[in-house]
């Protein structure tokens, strides 16, 4: 499934959690592009987005009317994603278990998930936040030379 697709699913066609999860997730796709540099980006990219995502927050009716909810899981996803990127998960620094954190890494990185994961749970309980996870929960584990 595309990210647009997940979206629609995810959000049970609410518009306005589409449109929060979507600038969600690119807003932390680019801070990741930032640090990691596997992607251009630019002050006109980092700008706009930025934009995007403050804007989004502020005037979006469904992050507005579930921010109490939301807001803990963007901070917690933001703190995952720098946790991720502490010197303790470079592969150079380890001779054995390298492997087995190189996947902690990913899994802690990838922890904004868990704020589209209860958009979903907000919109449609139990039985379709498991649907979601069934279908989504995955890691995109980074390729590294060890």
């Amino acid at each position: 499934m595309t990210s647009d697709e997940i979206a629609t699913f995810v959000c049970k066609g609410n518009k306005d959690a589409e449109r929060f999860c979507k600038t969600f997730v690119a807003y932390c796709h680019l801070l990741d592009d930032c640090v990691d540099r596997d992607k251009p980006c630019d002050a006109e990219r980092v700008a706009r987005e930025s934009i995007e995502f403050i804007v989004e927050l502020s005037v979006n009716p469904f992050f507005q009317a579930h921010k109490a909810q939301l807001i803990g899981l963007i901070i917690q996803g933001f703190r995952a994603w720098a946790d991720s990127n502490a010197p303790k998960y470079n592969p150079t620094e380890f001779k054995d278990g390298t492997l087995e954190r190189l996947y902690e890494r990913d899994v802690i990185k990838g922890f904004y998930h868990e704020a589209v994961y209860h958009v979903a749970a907000i919109l449609g309980g139990w039985e379709h936040l498991r649907k979601v996870t069934e279908l989504c929960r995955s890691y995109d584990f980074e390729e590294r030379a060890a």
